[in-house]
């Protein structure tokens, strides 16, 4: 049985714990008990909201891929960008040096008659190649058809032990500065131009040829398919 002091002790605990604190956190005699409000209902997104969702965010993706094409492609480098150049339609009349020697030579020398202009360098591994297949087509083909190498990108000294090497005799120039180069969009090496006695450009091909191959390409293009023996 708990003594006199234990029991006051734990009224005064109750009155702590139960007292006039609770009774001051409650609605006040009388006075009806409240019930907390509901929260709102969360509104479901019908088919046509999502519709026009999914419609704006298609919007903004075509204009964020039309803004970074436009970037990459420079359209705001002015005149000189790349994507506001057009390929020549006929070889430009330019003076180019001819290789190993102060002489030079003009493209319009040639006109009259059906054109080959090949773009090498001996630090290309497929021109080293393809030379002496140029130079046997050369030689059969005589005078009916005229032969143009153009280096580029190289020393004097180098492309000629190329020459020597190859055999190559028909003639041979230096684009120094590149404006030929730039003139056709020459990009690759080698590539071969095809001209038209008229100075048009018939067909480019961006890449190794065989002599065999060559021969179809002059004889279509060139010669009106005239070529009886090729190479």
């Amino acid at each position: 049985m708990a003594s006199e002091d234990e029991t006051t002790t734990v009224d005064d605990d109750l009155d702590v714990v139960g007292g006039d604190d609770a009774v001051l956190d409650g609605p006040e005699d009388g006075e009806p008990q409240r019930e907390p409000a509901p929260a709102a209902p969360r509104r479901a997104l019908d088919g046509r909201t999502l519709a026009i969702c999914a419609l704006v965010a298609l919007i903004a993706a075509v204009a964020a891929g039309l803004v970074t094409r436009a970037v990459t492609n420079g359209d705001d480098d002015g005149p000189e960008s790349a994507a506001t150049l057009t390929r020549a339609e006929e070889v430009p009349d330019v003076v180019l040096p001819r290789l190993g020697s102060d002489e030079e030579l003009r493209l319009s020398d040639y006109r009259g008659q059906p054109l080959v202009v090949n773009f090498w360098g001996s630090w290309c591994e497929p021109c080293v190649d393809e030379m002496p297949a140029f130079q046997r087509v050369h030689q059969s083909l005589g005078d009916q058809v005229a032969f143009l190498g153009v280096n580029v990108n190289d020393s004097v000294g180098n492309a000629l032990r190329m020459v020597e090497q190859t055999g190559v005799n028909y003639d041979l120039a230096r684009d120094v500065d590149g404006a030929l180069g730039r003139a056709l969009d020459i990009t690759t090496f080698p590539t071969t131009v095809l001209v038209l006695p008229d100075g048009t450009i018939v067909e480019t091909v961006y890449r190794e040829m065989s002599a065999e191959r060559l021969c179809e390409k002059v004889n279509q293009s060139l010669l009106n398919q005239a070529l009886e023996e090729c190479g």
